[in-house]
């Protein structure tokens, strides 16, 4: 697989060549973009196809970025980005990640063998119910979430919320002992603006954002029913 600009996304596989539109920069700020339509219809039921026949399993310990309350989501086998190709649709996903990394969000997840060294992809599954509280990407320098679901209505919650934050100099001070358990510094980080962004999760879209950005992904809700919230997500890890 390979992109041209002037061409889209291009398979040359043994089966053909077939193009399509560039995915659309819907949205972006320093901190966020968002594309759409990353890929053409036969590609992307390619990738739910693949991330649907993966296996999943609940979490067997408490992960500091998810609060207790925030319910049981499953997730999958983690793939890495030095073991690449994988000889399966995670090629294309994983192709798509590096040339938009590389050709329009460089301000957000910054440069290969500069700012990170590989990145690593998981995929998620989150029923009704369940959400992930607010929290950054501590540790890494950028992330990148893609949705897999063929559909997604606006009232069955799941969205991405991206918070405005202060600047770093602003910051409230970690003083409490237990803060990776009540998070009690998270109230005045928040706090100082009160306001933010929220990313539905549209099918065939994907967004980055900057390790440092605080977000949260709403509490699925009950009207989803048997609809499942279904992503890939990616951490750009730094380079040591």
């Amino acid at each position: 697989f390979f992109f041209q600009a002037e061409d889209g996304i291009r398979d040359t596989s043994v089966t053909g060549v077939q193009t399509c539109a560039l995915p659309i920069l819907t949205y972006k700020t320093d901190n966020f973009a968002i594309f759409d339509q990353v890929f053409d219809q036969d590609k992307f039921e390619k990738i739910v196809r693949y991330f649907c026949m993966m296996d999943y399993e609940k979490n067997t310990k408490l992960q500091k970025v998810w609060r207790i309350c925030d319910g049981e989501h499953l997730a999958g086998m983690s793939l890495n980005s030095k073991d690449y190709p994988y000889r399966t649709p995670a090629d294309a996903l994983h192709f798509a990640v590096k040339h938009l990394a590389e050709n329009y969000v460089t301000d957000i997840v910054g440069k290969e063998n500069e700012d990170w060294s590989f990145i690593t992809y998981r995929p998620y599954i989150y029923p009704q119910g369940t959400r992930i509280s607010w929290h950054n990407d501590h540790g890494y320098v950028a992330a990148c979430i893609f949705y897999c679901h063929t559909e997604w209505n606006p009232s069955w919650g799941g969205e991405l919320m991206v918070a405005n934050t202060p600047p770093h100099e602003a910051a409230p001070a970690i003083d409490t002992p237990d803060h990776y358990l009540s998070r009690s510094h998270i109230k005045p980080t928040l706090d100082y603006y009160g306001f933010g962004n929220y990313i539905s999760c549209l099918p065939n879209r994907m967004v980055f954002t900057k390790g440092c950005t605080w977000h949260m992904i709403n509490r699925v809700d009950k009207d989803a029913g048997e609809n499942l919230r279904c992503s890939f997500v990616a951490f750009f890890h730094p380079k040591k």
